[in-house]
């Protein structure tokens, strides 16, 4: 293993260039449109403020203004307003747009390369040196990091600062000072105000504390107890606590501004995470257990190999029994069982837990290696740790090849727009994988929204085509059924319509739903069977693939296909109109 410091100083520039190459290529992906929903509302959220006369009327107007803390919002706007010295900022200017998220997106592979650094010395100094590098390099090619350190949204971010947390939590174990709970109390507040589930971070840092206080002394229980209650021991928490809040307050002043609504809209996000409310944007859930972060989001987000070594790491770590596994497996713990049980499972959940099942995987690799002798047997896991790196940076690589083409959005609008004559009646569904038409195609806005028609069944207007929406965006407390109402709205919807434009979208949620919904799984299957009078004249679709090998994620959460590689397929009416 690496013991000369000069070699692992090399190594880890080596980890380090290379996460910076796979984060910052293809940043400009899909601009100046913007697909992601999450990173537009985020986006559209931060140019607000940046740009309101009144921040209290701002709050007031917008409904959505809690659903996103305002710590990257903080730094967009530095930066954007930045930019502007040099040039006008325009919200219906193409290059402008570009710019904007280019710096946005930008800040988030910052924080996702600076996860990949620290983490190396959270492993050397928890390890060793090795384990350090190896973490910092399985980080570094973990795919669903890479992925969304493209977009501007917070969990990216977030993991950073649970990384941070974590190191510091070494300081408060090892050093037992009250500038360790300080500095602890700080980070932790800015991360709550990154995103709120940085929360979880609060009760690591209280197993922490009491680790200071109790490790390697054989108290009694009594003796511990009158420990944890002493001057100190409450001083310091009251270090720790104080400092989180009164940073979190000082970073996100608006939940002072109006409580009402930030605690509104934080029990809302809360009940849908837990499945309480249930919108057909989550459908894909139905009946997905904690097994599914396993098999679906863990098997996607970072490979079969990799997953296996890391999690064959928290086996390790179970059984080694140090205080220094305590820390780790206490957040994936607290993390896993707050939030893996609950009702939705979007990947992006994923995130928090990689850079600590990245570092117990490869301490696993490490030690293993350490403890066989044989030289045959250590040629053997050389090999094999290897091919599992050879693995993650090909399926890294193959992801990037979405981001080295045009988004399939982009090129189907192309297309349209080349095809399909002028004025035709164009059918569309909502939905952000949808290709645009007319003027958002030609003249993109910066707060455009490219959910068409939302909330409006009836749906019609005319630019370059006629744009008619299928509203299948509803909740289930709101259905389309009885199925024979919806059938007649679906042939209302149809009539006089040349083309049919369908993401692959809400075919997948609602095929989770097919009991409840047979009517609308219906339709779709009858669309794509080409069985109600219109042909597919055209697909468009796009895949990882590196070296000739395309990897098939179809079986994927759809949000990791739906956000930069969705499948769009284009119908024809194949039999006349009637007059």
């Amino acid at each position: 293993m690496v013991r000369n410091s000069k070699k692992t100083v090399i190594l880890f520039a080596l980890v380090v260039l290379g996460g910076l190459g796979v984060r910052f290529y293809g940043l400009g992906w899909g601009l100046p449109y913007h697909f992601h929903s999450d990173e537009f509302l985020l986006a559209a959220n931060a140019e607000k403020l940046r740009t309101a006369p009144s921040v209290a009327q701002l709050i007031k107007q917008e409904s959505r203004f809690y659903l996103y803390p305002p710590v990257l919002m903080y730094l967009n706007i530095g930066l954007v307003s930045a930019s502007t010295l040099f040039r006008p900022f325009s919200h219906s200017d193409p290059t402008s747009l570009k710019l904007f998220y280019l710096l946005a997106r930008g800040i988030v592979a910052g924080f996702g390369l600076a996860t990949v650094f620290i983490l190396y010395f959270l492993g050397s100094r928890l390890y060793s040196r090795t384990t350090g590098l190896l973490a910092a390099f399985f980080l570094a090619f973990t795919v669903l990091h890479v992925r969304d350190s493209h977009f501007f949204c917070t969990d990216v971010p977030m993991t950073f600062f649970l990384v941070l947390i974590l190191y510091l939590c070494v300081d408060i174990v090892e050093k037992k000072n009250q500038k360790a709970y300080l500095l602890a109390g700080i980070v932790t507040g800015i991360a709550i105000a990154t995103k709120q589930t940085a929360l979880l971070g609060i009760p690591v840092i209280l197993i922490a504390h009491l680790m200071s206080l109790w490790k390697g002394r054989g108290h009694s229980l009594k003796e511990r107890w009158l420990a944890l209650r002493s001057s100190e021991s409450l001083k310091k928490l009251a270090i720790v606590l104080g400092t989180t809040a009164l940073a979190f307050l000082i970073a996100n002043p608006f939940v002072v501004m109006n409580p009402a609504k930030f605690l509104d809209m934080s029990g809302r996000t809360f009940e849908f995470v837990k499945g309480a409310n249930q919108p057909q944007w989550s459908f894909q859930f139905t009946g997905a257990t904690a097994g599914y972060w396993f098999t679906n989001l863990l098997y996607y987000g970072m490979g079969p190999a990799l997953e296996i070594v890391c999690l064959l790491g928290v086996l390790w770590a179970l059984g080694k029994r140090k205080w220094t596994d305590g820390l780790v497996l206490s957040f994936l713990a607290i993390y896993f069982g707050s939030i893996g049980f609950g009702y939705m499972k979007f990947i992006r959940y994923a995130i928090p837990l990689l850079p600590f099942l990245c570092l117990l995987g490869a301490r696993f690799a490490t030690e293993l290696y350490e403890i066989v002798k044989p030289r045959a047997l250590r040629i053997i896991l050389t090999i094999g740790l290897a091919l599992v790196g050879v693995l993650s940076v090909f399926y890294t690589l193959a992801y990037l090849n979405i981001y080295k083409q045009d988004d399939v959005r982009i090129q189907a609008s192309r297309w349209i727009h080349e095809n399909i004559p002028q004025g035709s009646t164009v059918l569309i569904n909502i939905s952000y994988a949808t290709p645009l038409l007319g003027d958002m195609f030609f003249h993109p806005q910066f707060y455009d929204s490219y959910t068409v028609g939302f909330g409006q069944d009836d749906y019609v207007k005319k630019d370059f085509y006629t744009i008619k929406v299928l509203n299948l965006f509803t909740y289930a407390s709101a259905s389309l059924n009885p199925p024979d109402k919806f059938r007649k709205y679906v042939r209302e919807r149809m009539e006089n319509a040349d083309y049919i434009i369908m993401s692959d979208e809400n075919s997948e949620q609602f095929s989770f739903r097919s009991r409840e919904y047979p009517a609308v799984v219906q339709f779709f299957h009858r669309l794509y069977e080409e069985k109600l009078d219109f042909r597919l004249v055209k697909t468009f679709e796009a895949r990882p693939a590196f070296l000739g090998r395309t990897i098939n994620d179809d079986r994927s959460e759809l949000t990791f296909r739906l956000f930069d590689h969705p499948k769009v397929r284009i119908f024809k009416r194949d039999i006349p109109k009637k007059d």
